[in-house]
């Protein structure tokens, strides 16, 4: 067994180790949100370059880097996974924009059905209202 200023010293040790360690953490996260806050701010911040349009690519770039390696901010992801992730993507533009023609072309009415419907609405009503004021039935 300790003696008792021994142990009251270990004590003492013992809150400042952890006291020390606390202020670390607080100090490394205070750290790591500013340069996260900055960085993304960097990232999102839009920008048009010399022609005039928003640098889309350039902030791609950038936003897979930051996936990729995450530079201490966030937990990095592999090259398959932010590949699996564009191949994705790019399915779902494509399959949305198959969608969005189909809508297009049912607006276009240009199947059998709507072309039909068209001649009769098309069709003109002066020869059945002169019907109807002459007093002959249809």
């Amino acid at each position: 067994m300790l003696d008792k200023p021994k142990r009251t010293e270990l004590t003492q040790n013992y809150r400042l180790y952890t006291e020390l360690l606390s202020k670390r953490e607080d100090a490394e996260s205070a750290l790591r949100k500013d340069m996260f806050s900055t960085i993304l701010k960097e990232f999102f911040q839009i920008r048009d370059s010399s022609n005039g349009h928003t640098d889309v690519p350039k902030r791609l770039l950038n936003l897979e880097m930051l996936a990729a390696h995450g530079f201490g901010l966030i937990t990095p992801i592999t090259w398959p996974e932010i590949a699996l992730i564009w191949g994705y993507s790019i399915s779902w533009a494509f399959l949305t924009d198959l969608a969005k023609l189909r809508v297009y072309r049912h607006f276009d009415m240009v199947t059998p059905r709507h072309q039909n419907f068209l001649k009769i609405v098309k069709q003109s009503l002066h020869h059945y209202a002169a019907q109807i004021h002459s007093g002959r039935p249809r």
